[in-house]
């Protein structure tokens, strides 16, 4: 028997953390802040060491960071939260495909659970420069996202649960979309940020350069130069005669790397890139194309198409249903 359900995507517009973002924490941080308090393997830092983190690690995000604690009230559980320094590990699906130039384009499937998505697009100016993004977390994290300069980033789970000292991966890939304008100066930021998950960030520049960081607790960052990820590093550690595996959807990716932009995101659209998983938290949410060369990106679903830019922003809200082949 499938099960049915609907999200609603939302979309809201705002220069500065204010009333916009705070009515969206209400709305939504509360279901994170039970899922960290309930893993209790990983105790939370103190508000002293978050604070610390931040201010060594990302210090551009240090009065952003500040001004979140203050909105959300303060206080050491508002500390925890917005810094996004510690709790448990992320996992999620994902596949992302970098297009190259002359119309570069990154085309990535988002893959998880409606339980934990936040579902909200956010165009923002936080350090001063403008971002669209996919929002995730308590922490002002986002899953993937483009600057004014057209640089995108998207997040992908690494294929292995390992844990240790080190930010969320959402709070992780808005770092660099607020302080990086093109590949090379997000590679070295991703390579010295400590990670506390298993992780790939995979990045695009208006020339159509693009690289993968593969981030992990345990292990030095490492950098590849292929167009695409899924869901494993260096090694593989999944059943490659399955076409919906991370190896199987990495062979599809390389068959499309030379189609068109419109034809690879139709494929997205599609099984083995397409999933609807949910309850095995395996579900393809939305799928984005982002377009580094005018700062656009397309949230895709079998029905419908949302156009968001950095200079183009629609606030408002879009209902999409699902059907979980699992239940």
């Amino acid at each position: 028997m499938s099960r049915r359900f609907e999200v609603i995507f939302r979309a809201f517009d705002e220069a500065l953390p204010g009333e916009k973002w705070l009515a969206h924490q209400k709305q939504s941080s509360g279901k994170w802040e039970d899922w960290i308090k309930g893993t209790k393997a990983h105790p939370l830092p103190s508000p002293e060491a978050c604070h610390a983190a931040i201010a060594e690690h990302m210090p551009e995000w240090l009065p952003v960071y500040e001004r979140l604690v203050y909105l959300k009230g303060g206080g050491a559980e508002a500390a925890q939260s917005i810094s996004c320094w510690g709790g448990p590990p992320l996992f999620s699906g994902c596949s992302v495909l970098a297009l190259p130039a002359p119309r570069p384009a990154l085309v990535r499937s988002y893959d998880f659970t409606e339980t934990f998505f936040d579902a909200v697009i956010a165009r923002t100016r936080w350090t001063g420069r403008s971002v669209v993004a996919m929002t995730d977390g308590t922490g002002g994290g986002c899953l993937d996202g483009i600057n004014e300069d057209g640089l995108a980033a998207a997040l992908t789970f690494g294929g292995r649960i390992a844990h240790g000292e080190g930010f969320a991966i959402p709070l992780i890939i808005r770092y660099v979309l607020e302080t990086c304008a093109v590949v090379s100066d997000a590679v070295k930021k991703l390579s010295r940020l400590p990670c506390s998950g298993v992780h790939n960030v995979i990045v695009q520049d208006r020339s159509g350069a693009s690289a993968v960081v593969y981030l992990r607790p345990d292990a030095p960052a490492a950098v590849s130069y292929e167009p695409m990820t899924t869901n494993h590093q260096e090694v593989l550690t999944c059943d490659p005669t399955n076409p919906s595996s991370s190896s199987g959807r990495k062979t599809r990716l390389s068959e499309l790397q030379d189609e068109e932009t419109d034809i690879v995101a139709q494929q997205f659209l599609n099984p083995p890139l397409y999933h609807q998983n949910y309850s095995d938290w395996f579900g393809t949410l939305y799928t984005a194309v982002y377009r580094p060369a005018d700062r656009s990106v397309s949230y895709l679903w079998p029905d419908d198409k949302w156009e968001q830019s950095i200079e183009n922003f629609e606030e408002g809200e879009r209902r999409k249903s699902f059907t979980d082949i699992t239940a």
